[in-house]
């Protein structure tokens, strides 16, 4: 009759493969296994608006087309 709720978090380092930003919200980023190149998924990165703004400014820095076919994942 009892039970345990537990958080588990993994942590891992992703390439980043692309990031969708609109005006007054979290920025969107897409992520690849950094051996396979496989999507692994999405998140959105809410923090200081100055990491935004640095985190923005790597990401230009490195734009390419994105590859033909890629689409956003669907949200759960």
């Amino acid at each position: 009759m009892n039970w345990v709720k537990a958080k588990c978090h993994t942590v891992a380092e992703y390439e980043l493969l692309g990031v969708e930003r609109e005006p007054g919200k979290p920025a969107f980023a897409l992520m690849a296994d950094r051996k396979t190149g496989q999507c692994v998924g999405s998140t959105f990165t809410n923090s200081s608006r100055a990491i935004r703004e640095r985190l923005w400014k790597r990401v230009q820095e490195h734009v390419r087309p994105a590859p033909k076919g890629m689409k956003r994942p669907a949200t759960q």
